[in-house]
């Protein structure tokens, strides 16, 4: 299969329609524009284009029916669909033939090409053949029929072009069809890749998903070879300003989640600070800034802005009815660059000229268990906060499901916000105890459930519970944090250490023996919280949640070679050798933090190859080298 989107290195893109038509750039083909267009992409740090044929232009099917409103066939309008190639497909001859001269032009300027092939969804509007409008794109045989019949017509034709590195299904196509099941979209996904792959085994298929609405993330990650996130943090989790620490960190974190659940590479296929009521260019350009550093640091393998041009002076539908305004390119509407765009091009300038070529991935240390039998979004929320206080105590985190996931070895499992009683299958749950007897740390955090052998685990025999919903004050390392149990633990008894007691007296924080392990067990759903706070994380005086991880990690933190000491500047080690490491130190704070780093194991820095290791800029980060052993 051809390579792209290779580990440790990075590709920045951006989502392509054409600055003077945008939707309409194939009907209403205007080459001069779209060549200035590329070149103003090209000399801007740009290196690949998600491109899209609008389905309704590439395979302009309509339906003709006879009395009682019966199928006759489909034709292009009032004409039959030629006897070529092209006609049995459904395919318009002169869209391919504009494809293949947008291709030419991407050539030209050295970009590469990702093409989103049923592009029916666009923006909040379908674009779908006049044919198929009223079926069921996921699940009508028709509807299935002539997609496999596009696609394959459409790889076959075009695969000879060098500038194409990869297809997809489409853009956000779980919006193509209401109510379906899981199984009913896995399914579809399966179809088309094959389809695609039926004419091209060369090139990767990739998903071309915003964030799959459905919890089957393991089996969709089985229909592509890479995943994809479009990670707009102000429709999910905008709690915090759009250069704060959740904001910058939102696209990582998703995109681990992602790429772990599904066991596929993951890049940040659309992103952007979406409109100018949510944030300024300065900050949009901050924002930039650290989902670049941050995305990079965590194993993301490329990121592509949402979009390239400005869209707001276009009033025909979906413009028309987007409120938000349209304007998120990085280039204005003068085809200058925007802050944003003068960032992401210093930002690929600086990764392209490190000496030590692809960064290696940093180690994974510990396991964060997302709880299965919860909603998709609920399951996102937590995802995304226990992945940032797990960076901010200073670990590395890999996630996996509590039902779908093969448990992976590690010193120290988290079990955030556990919701329900259908949270972990006994046979994984034994798993999971076995390594905790035999030595491994456990913290589970929990809210509205039901646990099986609950004494055992937690070592908190329950003489009854109550609902509780009271702000309560906890000490955790020094640090005055503020939690709300869902439920107060009235116990007779426990076997272990109490660490924290709720306002009634009763057992909220807690430290139990297991085997030749610990469970920590806190009587509150913390992530879930979180995700609900106003400020969670970017106030000076935001609370230190993240020592219940550190503390939980204590054993893992004392053997890192590299430790921050402050929550807001996060470090990833990416080893080079036993006495060689990378290191990255990315700033979530909206301020510039000045970085003491306390560096151990006899190792020193060598060398410094971005930023100033003294003080690090707001959102930026310092990339430098420790060694050991060469004097």
């Amino acid at each position: 299969m051809k390579k792209i989107l290779e580990s440790g290195k990075f590709s920045y893109g951006v989502n392509y329609w054409g600055s003077k038509y945008a939707i309409e750039m194939w009907s209403k083909w205007d080459i001069e524009s779209i060549e200035n267009d590329l070149k103003v992409l090209a000399e801007n740090a740009v290196d690949t284009v998600r491109v899209f044929p609008t389905w309704s232009d590439f395979q302009p099917i309509c339906a003709h029916f006879a009395h009682e409103n019966l199928f006759v066939e489909f034709r292009h309008g009032e004409e039959p669909l030629p006897d070529t190639e092209a006609g049995m497909a459904g395919v318009d001859e002169k869209m391919m033939e504009r494809f293949e001269i947008f291709c030419d032009l991407c050539d030209k300027y050295k970009l590469k090409v990702v093409v989103s092939l049923l592009t029916g969804f666009m923006s909040g509007r379908m674009f779908v053949p006049k044919g198929l409008e009223r079926l069921g794109l996921i699940t009508d045989a028709t509807a299935i029929l002539w997609e496999v019949k596009f696609c394959k017509y459409f790889v076959k034709r075009m695969k000879h072009r060098d500038c194409i590195i990869a297809w997809e299904h489409g853009n956000e196509c779980v919006n193509f069809e209401a109510g379906i099941t899981d199984d009913q979209f896995t399914l579809w996904m399966h179809i088309i890749a094959d389809a695609i792959k039926s004419q091209d085994i060369e090139r990767p298929v990739i998903g071309g998903l915003e964030y799959s609405k459905y919890s089957n993330n393991f089996e969709i990650g089985q229909t592509i070879d890479f995943s994809t996130v479009h990670p707009y943090h102000i429709f999910y989790l905008p709690n915090e300003p759009t250069d704060a620490v959740t904001s910058t960190y939102y696209p990582a974190a998703l995109g681990a989640f992602i790429r772990d659940l599904g066991g596929k590479p993951t890049f940040v296929e659309e992103v952007g600070a979406i409109g100018y009521m949510n944030c300024g260019k300065k900050a949009e350009a901050d924002y930039m800034r650290g989902i670049l550093w941050n995305s990079y640091a965590n194993e993301m393998r490329g990121l592509y802005w949402w979009c390239a041009f400005d869209q707001g002076f276009i009033d025909r539908t979906p413009y028309d009815w987007n409120t938000i305004g349209s304007n998120y390119g990085i280039v204005d509407k003068n085809m200058n660059p925007k802050p944003c765009a003068i960032e992401a091009k210093r930002f690929m300038e600086t990764v392209k000229g490190f000496p030590f070529g692809a960064l290696p991935k940093a180690e994974a240390d510990i396991c964060i268990i997302l709880p299965s039998g919860i909603s998709a979004d609920l399951l996102r929320n937590i995802s995304v906060i226990s992945f940032i206080l797990a960076r901010q105590a200073g670990l590395e985190p890999v996630f996996c499901d509590a039902n779908l996931n093969a448990l992976p070895e590690s010193k120290l499992y988290i079990f955030p916000s556990v919701t329900g009683n259908r949270h972990m299958p006994k046979h994984r749950m034994d798993v999971l105890m076995d390594r905790v007897s035999k030595g491994a740390t456990l913290l589970v955090t929990a809210g509205d459930c039901l646990m099986r052998d609950f004494e055992e685990l937690t070592g908190i025999e329950v003489d009854s519970r109550y609902a509780y919903g009271k702000n309560t004050e906890m000490d955790i390392e020094g640090s005055k944090i503020t939690v709300c149990p869902v439920w107060s633990y009235k116990a007779d008894s426990v076997d272990g250490e109490i660490l924290a007691k709720d306002s009634d007296g009763n057992p909220l924080f807690v430290k139990h023996g297991y085997g030749k392990g610990t469970v920590y067990f806190l009587a509150c759903d913390i992530e879930i919280q979180l995700a609900k706070h106003k400020s969670p994380f970017y106030k000076e005086d935001s609370e230190d949640y993240y020592k219940l991880y550190s503390l939980a990690g204590k054993d893992i933190i004392e053997g890192k070679n590299v430790v921050s000491n402050d929550r807001y500047i996060n470090v990833t080690e990416h080893r080079i050798s036993d006495d060689e490491i990378i290191i990255i130190a990315v700033n979530n704070d909206m301020k510039e933090r000045n970085f003491h780093p306390e560096i151990r194991n006899g190792f020193e820095i060598s060398e410094i190859f971005e930023g100033n290791i003294d003080a690090i800029e707001k959102n930026g980060a310092v990339v430098f080298k420790i060694s050991r052993g060469t004097k």
